[in-house]
């Protein structure tokens, strides 16, 4: 799956980078993957970016990915979680993203990564510096995302 775990030791922070074309087995396989990572930690906060993603599942599929997120990933979150997409992401996939925020605590979801980032900051003691240094802050370019590495 064209998918990135970013987990940075020195800010406290996981991120999530999914690109290209993923169906809902294959999202849900990256959330068992994070929460089984020796190296993550439930109570970072992380950052969801679906900007460069397009999810290939029905109507039932998303549906059925929605309460597997309820039921197997966010319990187990302990942070703060913003989710970065793009505004024109077709609108069922919205639907079901704001569905999520909606029934999340401490989840939201932003059409700009910067202020998914700044929202984090802000909910948490992310160091303010990650923003600035983050090489994907100021740009929609995902070829600027860091490397699958552990920080």
């Amino acid at each position: 799956m064209p998918a990135n775990i970013h987990i940075n030791d020195d800010s406290s922070f996981t991120s999530l980078h999914i690109d290209g074309t993923v169906n809902s087995q294959a999202l849900l396989d990256l959330m068992e993957n994070t929460l089984q990572d020796s190296q993550f930690k439930n109570d970072w906060p992380q950052l969801v970016d679906l900007r460069q993603a397009s999810i290939d599942c029905t109507k039932d599929e998303l549906q059925d990915l929605l309460q597997q997120a309820y039921k197997r990933y966010r319990p187990y979150i302990e942070a703060p979680m913003a989710i970065a997409i793009q505004a024109s992401t077709e609108p069922d996939i919205l639907a079901t993203a704001y569905r999520f925020v909606c029934n999340m605590p401490d989840t939201e979801i932003f059409d700009d990564y910067a202020q998914a980032l700044t929202w984090l900051i802000a909910k948490t003691e992310i160091p303010s510096e990650y923003l600035l240094q983050h090489p994907n802050s100021h740009t929609q370019n995902p070829d600027n995302y860091p490397e699958n590495k552990r920080a």
